[in-house]
């Protein structure tokens, strides 16, 4: 399945990278355009082979498109082949230049070509390694919060197609057709929860383990237990209980925060009764791994007068916890967690979700603030929410 034979009428530019002969082909009407169609081929090569400490480990690299091509790409070796799609114009290439399909194409001639799935039912090391590379790309060329943004729009993408189309295991033996493993669950999930794993792991092990994957296993077929015994010996961890839970069953956790207000009465020196207030949190997850120890790192943001975001740890096990209230606290959230691997509901007062939009100092937590406001005002304009009834715990700001 990685052999390709393609004729046409091309225009070639042949070039190299560090002695590597790379190859573009372009439709007559592109020529001149073919370093800016395939512009982050080179640099793409050079940082993957440093990432995974394994040189690329073929004898050249060519970028071909063609016509009526059944998929958006296919990572034959030497040889990849996209749709015609990638084929623009200089004006086009400034709305997108390809870089998220050539990382993702490049990548699998690591993953699928030097180490290859034994079967479909481990495609998961072909392609959630693939989709992985591509967070792995963005997080060097743009940094760290536009990777992200990636890892959590990814993530959404397999939320949707869990609740509406398919639940399933990432590791599955039980299909009708290969092609429905070419889904969400092997693609977005399995990269994401890959790169929640390289975060865990931190770095060094991490890459030290694919390494020793890619090297125990060059030129070899494959399956999940020989990835998890190459990060075991790398981080000198007994992985089996991740593997099992991420990648052999289906689901993933639900993390629940709901905050409120909750008025009560004290006396001060025997004086009258005065109304004071305290927040109320209600932590729950559903489907984790180990419940009863699970602790929660929520974002606790006031304004003092500078923004100042606490980090506070909460256990789950214990469902309510009350905080004293400050009328310098701006909101909580659980912005840690958007971009991993979790289902994340968080249920709080109106002005939190502005405070939050506005003053968090990450870019993803803005985005994911802005994403429910917007969700708020689209239920109000339909009518399934009324305006009056938005529950806020201060004056909205100005």
């Amino acid at each position: 399945y990685l052999i390709t034979l393609i004729v046409g009428p091309y225009h070639v530019l042949k070039d190299t990278v560090e002695n590597l002969p790379v190859w573009y082909y372009v439709s007559p009407q592109y020529r001149g355009l073919e370093k800016r169609i395939y512009s982050s081929v080179p640099e793409i090569i050079s940082f993957f082979s440093k990432k995974f400490r394994y040189r690329y480990p073929w004898e050249k690299m060519a970028s071909v498109a063609v016509p009526d091509f059944v998929a958006g790409a296919m990572e034959n070796t030497t040889a990849i082949v996209y749709n015609m799609g990638v084929e623009k114009y200089e004006d086009e290439l400034f709305d997108g230049d390809n870089e998220d399909i050539i990382a993702h194409e490049i990548a699998h001639h690591w993953f699928g070509d030097l180490v290859t799935c034994e079967d479909w039912s481990n495609i998961a090391l072909n392609e959630s390694f693939a989709t992985f590379s591509e967070y792995l790309w963005l997080e060097n060329k743009y940094g760290k919060e536009n990777a992200l943004i990636s890892v959590y729009n990814d993530w959404k993408s397999y939320l949707n197609e869990w609740h509406h189309y398919k639940q399933d295991k990432i590791i599955t033996y039980n299909y009708s057709d290969p092609d429905e493993l070419f889904d969400r669950h092997r693609y977005q999930k399995g990269g994401v929860v890959l790169y929640y794993l390289r975060e865990k792991l931190s770095d060094s092990p991490f890459f030290s383990g694919i390494e020793k994957y890619l090297r125990l296993n060059e030129f070899r077929p494959v399956e999940i237990e020989h990835l998890r015994l190459a990060l075991e010996e790398a981080t000198a961890l007994d992985l089996r209980k991740t593997f099992e839970y991420w990648f052999k069953r289906p689901g993933h956790p639900l993390l629940t925060l709901k905050v409120s207000h909750k008025e009560h009465s004290k006396k001060h020196n025997n004086s009258s009764p005065q109304s004071a207030r305290n927040i109320q949190i209600y932590l729950k997850c559903e489907n984790c791994m180990d419940t009863l120890i699970y602790l929660l790192k929520t974002s606790l943001v006031r304004n003092t007068p500078e923004i100042e975001t606490l980090k506070i740890h909460l256990k789950v096990d214990t469902a309510i916890h009350s905080l004293p209230f400050q009328n310098d606290l701006l909101y909580l959230s659980l912005s840690s967690y958007y971009w991993q691997p979790y289902e994340i509901n968080e249920i709080k007062p109106l002005n939190m979700w502005i405070y939050q939009a506005k003053y968090s100092p990450e870019p993803l937590s803005r985005y994911f603030a802005i994403e429910k406001l917007s969700a708020i005002l689209h239920q109000i304009k339909t009518g399934e929410k009324d305006a009056s009834q938005i529950y806020t715990t201060s004056p909205l700001p100005q």
